[in-house]
């Protein structure tokens, strides 16, 4: 399988302590000494706060968490969330973080809201000089406090203004301090380290290096397993492979190493992604220096894919699992973008993403299509793949035989996307479509659309159960045990129109999974239901960001009353294939393309379907058609709440069927005809249409006089 050498660092399950307790103790570690006046929501959680270390003491365990959740339901701000962490003693939050359990997920829930606050924070130039103003003057343990800040309220922004110190071969002591200091900034730092390693200063070079292995994150494995066999300086390469030797990581291909970071990166893989590792920025290197750009969090993903792609081919440019990989991600991106924008994103934020993502996937080649295509599907990436084969649809100019394998793909979308992109390289070669590509054509045009429902609960059986009866009621359904694995679920998903979560999780609070629901584009509209073991006490914590909650399955309410009548952008995405598989069959068939395989998918979009999908699949019949539509079509002509335009040409659709072959049992076509021709409120334009369908009915002279005997008599009156 393409991408999957094989390799000895994973990027496989994740592993959440490691990550956590780094992060911590970064946060417990540079806590400010100074506070704010407390505002009087602020002074509420602290009272709360008060209130369940009190009962904890007392070893009243049930009353502190309901103390502790009841915080977290006030939905702080992250504001508040930071003042309340800023005036906490920190041996407080550190007996909550080693009580583990809930009481360690909801400690750090608040911790993880104050961060929040410390990311809009971090880049203040001036703040980090005067952190570290003389910090090789000071001693280890002033040392330690001073970088503990850098690291809790800077993070990554603190990179930068250090690197000057790993450059300059003047200054011993301060360099070495500073490679101390870097690696005590932990994970945050390890991004805009690895761009570093592009630095023309082999010198700088050397030490990023030692520093990445003090470090020990696996993310930089890959870029130290080039620079260790690629890089020009010797010593440079001796400090690679020390530093890959402190990650366990013997040196050798890092093509493997960092072709299966990016999939990693685009497989949402928690090793690379989890949230406590995703940033509000992507770095790089130029002109000497690092420079950061703003990234939305759905496109961090992407875009350090890409990063990771683009290095597995400075290794090897023949790479045909990084150029697949490269246009993969640029691809996703621009998909990500339009349901991003779709759903209310700022175009011109979003934009350029998509357009470099088209450039990057433009410029791998047809190899990397073919590659790309392969391992998205795969992998199940749908977005992936979705997005190639549109690129492949706008740009390719023969029928790639990857596609076939896209017309077989288990996922509905894919197969109708890749059945237009081999319409489209047909319809710009004038060559023929094969008969499969039309039949899936018309399978896309009158899909039905399902709604989706995703059950994220850490109860296995209770979550299985609820699957099986949402299966029951004809809902597709995807389950996770655990809330970051529902997120990420979600996040992978194009539309849901349901989520049923647990009020508990081992990973994190039902009060931050609800936020980050809300908080995505793309799922905050979804439908939410609760079940809870004690449904009362979580209805006053949840109650208002829930449509309901239970104890139990039997106790949800009925679907329908859910659920409503609003479309998710799957089945809104599913609209507009509808549309555009129906117009590429109007467009085959006027150019002469046998669409027998399509007529019956396309006749089943004219019941309920929108108007901009139900058009050009009349046109499309009108051409391609036969009597088996003729029922489809007479309805969409009955039909008083359909444009005059879309039933005119739904009477000659009739007309040309009408005209290709004879209708068994004519005379029963003829009455409701006859009654829009005598109708007085039917349009003159409708009239006339519905005279050329019945005059290309083939019918008995005697019934043909009848017909016209009656139309020769004044129209009724209303």
């Amino acid at each position: 399988m393409l991408g999957s050498a094989p390799s000895r660092l994973s990027f496989g399950p994740h592993r959440r302590s490691p990550v956590l307790s780094a992060w911590a103790a970064a946060v417990l570690g540079g806590m400010l000494v100074f506070s704010a006046p407390a505002s009087a929501a602020q002074e509420d959680l602290k009272g709360l706060f008060s209130q369940g270390m009190a009962a904890l003491e007392r070893g009243e365990d049930a009353q502190a968490l309901a103390a502790f959740r009841q915080i977290l339901a006030l939905d702080p701000s992250r504001e508040d969330a930071y003042e309340l962490w800023r005036s906490t003693d920190h041996r407080a939050l550190q007996r909550l973080l080693m009580k583990q359990g809930q009481f360690e997920v909801v400690a750090l829930r608040l911790m993880g809201l104050a961060r929040e606050e410390l990311r809009e924070r971090q880049d203040d130039p001036e703040a980090i000089r005067s952190l570290l103003s003389g910090l090789e003057d000071l001693d280890p343990i002033q040392r330690r406090q001073r970088v503990s800040q850098l690291r809790a309220n800077h993070g990554e922004f603190a990179v930068p203004p250090m690197l000057g110190a790993l450059a300059d071969e003047s200054d011993q002591d301060r360099r070495v301090i500073t490679m101390i200091s870097l690696a005590e900034l932990g994970s945050s730092a390890v991004p805009p380290l690895i761009e570093a390693l592009g630095a023309s200063s082999a010198y700088l070079r050397r030490n990023v290096a030692l520093t990445l292995g003090r470090i020990g994150d696996a993310r930089a494995a890959g870029p130290l397993a080039l620079l260790s066999r690629d890089d020009p300086d010797g010593e440079v390469r001796g400090a690679a492979q020390e530093a890959l030797a402190k990650l366990g990581q013997a040196p050798g291909a890092p093509e493997a190493l960092l072709v299966a970071q990016g999939e990693a990166y685009l497989a949402g893989d928690l090793s690379v992604l989890d949230p406590y590792l995703v940033s509000p920025v992507v770095w790089s290197f130029r002109g000497g220096r690092l420079e950061p750009r703003a990234v939305p969090s759905q496109l961090y993903g992407t875009q350090m894919a890409r990063g990771a792609f683009l290095r597995a081919l400075t290794a090897d440019p023949d790479n045909q699992a990084a150029l697949g990989g490269l246009a993969r991600a640029g691809a996703k991106a621009g998909v990500i973008v339009e349901d991003l924008i779709a759903a209310g994103g700022e175009p011109e934020t979003l934009e350029p993403f998509a357009a470099e993502g088209s450039l990057l996937a433009g410029a791998a080649g047809p190899g990397a299509f073919s590659s790309g295509l392969e391992r998205a599907m795969a992998s199940r990436d749908y977005a992936g793949a979705v997005g190639l084969l549109r690129h492949y649809a706008n740009t390719g100019v023969s029928a790639n035989p990857t596609l076939a394998a896209g017309i077989d793909d288990g996922h509905p979308q894919v197969r109708g996307e890749a059945a237009l992109a081999l319409a489209a390289v047909a319809l710009r070669g004038g060559s023929e479509v094969p008969a499969r590509a039309i039949g899936v054509l018309g399978e896309t045009a009158g899909r039905e659309i399902v709604r989706t429902a995703v059950v994220i609960d850490p109860n296995g059986p209770r979550a299985e159960a609820l699957a099986a009866k949402l299966r029951g009621e004809n809902l597709a359904v995807a389950v996770s045990s655990r809330a970051a694995q529902g997120l990420l679920t979600l996040r992978q998903l194009p539309g849901v129109d349901l989520i049923v979560l647990a009020d508990e999780f081992p990973d994190m609070t039902a009060d931050q999974l609800l936020k980050e629901i809300g908080a995505d584009l793309r799922s905050g509209n979804a439908a939410r239901l609760m079940l809870a073991g004690d449904a009362e006490a979580a209805g006053e914590l949840y109650g208002e960001r829930v449509a309901a909650v239970v104890a139990s399955i039997e106790e949800l309410p009925a679907l329908d009353e859910v659920l409503g009548e609003g479309l998710n952008r799957d089945r809104a995405e599913a609209d507009s294939l509808s549309q555009r598989a129906a117009q590429t069959l109007a467009n085959l068939a006027q150019r002469g393309q046998n669409i027998a395989d399509a007529v019956d998918g396309l006749a089943r979009t004219l019941a309920a379907r929108p108007e901009e999908v139900v058009l050009p699949a009349v046109t499309a019949l009108a051409t391609g058609g036969n009597v088996q539509q003729v029922p489809a079509l007479l309805g969409v002509l009955a039909d008083t709440e359909r444009s005059e335009g879309l039933r005119v040409a739904a009477a000659d659709a009739l007309a040309a069927v009408f005209a290709r072959g004879r209708v068994a049992g004519a005379e029963a076509v003829v009455a409701p005809l006859q009654q829009l021709l005598l109708a007085a409120d039917t349009a003159p334009a409708l009239r006339q249409a519905v005279a050329r369908a019945m005059g290309a009915l083939e019918l008995d002279p005697a019934l043909r006089l009848e017909a016209i005997r009656l139309l020769s008599q004044p129209l009724a009156e209303e």
